[in-house]
C-alpha cells in the first residue's frame, strides 16, 4: 500500500503510515481520501485455440477455474484461454495512478487494455500499472492466461488415442486418469487501484 519512487511516497489504500528515512528523519504519510477499490465484475468471454479439445469460446458469468468447468474440453482445456470484458470507469483525477491487480492466476497473463499492451505477469502479486492505457468511459481488458499441459494430459488418459489432444512419455505415471486437475485460467476476483503521491 505504500512505496517510495523517485523521492515520492505513493499510497493505494486508505491509513496513515509513519516513514524513517535512512537520515534518521521520521515523516507521516496518510491517504483517507482514495477512491474506493473498483471491482470489475460482469460477464467474461473466453477463447480458445483450435484443435485444443475446447470449443472455440464460452461466456462466464463469473470468474472461476476452468478445471471446475462442466464441459470436458474447457475442465482439460492447457494452453492459452484468452480472456475478455468490458468495464467502466468514472473521471480519473490527474496525477493518480491506476492499477490492474489480476487476483489469483494460474499460471501465467499477458494483459492488454484498450489494445495496448502491458506486459506478462508469470508470478504474485499479479498487478500491473495501467495509467496510460485506462480511459474515462469504457474500457476493453484483455487477458491471455497460460497454463501447464497437466490438465489436459489428465483428461487425455481416458480417451482413446485417436482423440487425445497431447502425448507424454510419463502419462501412466503422473497423468492418470481421475488425478486431481490443477486451477487453471483467470481466477481474480480482478480490481482496479488508484495511487496517490502523499506528504504530511
Amino acid at each position: 500500500p505504500l512505496w517510495i519512487e523517485n523521492g515520492r511516497a505513493w499510497v493505494s489504500s486508505q491509513g496513515t503510515w509513519k516513514l524513517t528515512h535512512q537520515s534518521g528523519k521520521t515523516e507521516n504519510i496518510s491517504a483517507r481520501d482514495l477512491p474506493e477499490t473498483q471491482a470489475i465484475n460482469g460477464s467474461w468471454s473466453v477463447a480458445f485455440p483450435l484443435k485444443r479439445g475446447a470449443p472455440q469460446r464460452i461466456e462466464l458469468d463469473e470468474l472461476r477455474s476452468l478445471s471446475e468447468h462442466e464441459n470436458f474440453g474447457v475442465k482439460h482445456f492447457s494452453g492459452t484461454a484468452t480472456y475478455s470484458c468490458q468495464f467502466t470507469v468514472g473521471t480519473i483525477p490527474n496525477g493518480d495512478r491506476l492499477f490492474l491487480d489480476l487476483g489469483r492466476v494460474a499460471n501465467l497473463a499477458e494483459v492488454s487494455l484498450n489494445g495496448k499492451k502491458l506486459g506478462t505477469l508469470w508470478r504474485p502479486p499479479f498487478v500491473v500499472e495501467v495509467t496510460d492505457a485506462l480511459q474515462s468511459g469504457e474500457n476493453r481488458l484483455t487477458v491471455a492466461v497460460t497454463n501447464t499441459w497437466r490438465n489436459r494430459l489428465i483428461g487425455d488418459a481416458s480417451l482413446p488415442v485417436e482423440k487425445r489432444v497431447a502425448w507424454s512419455l510419463f502419462r501412466d505415471q503422473w497423468f492418470a486418469p481421475n488425478t486431481p486437475l490443477d486451477p487453471a485460467g483467470l481466477l481474480g476476483p480482478v480490481k482496479l487501484q488508484t495511487a496517490r503521491a502523499k506528504s504530511d
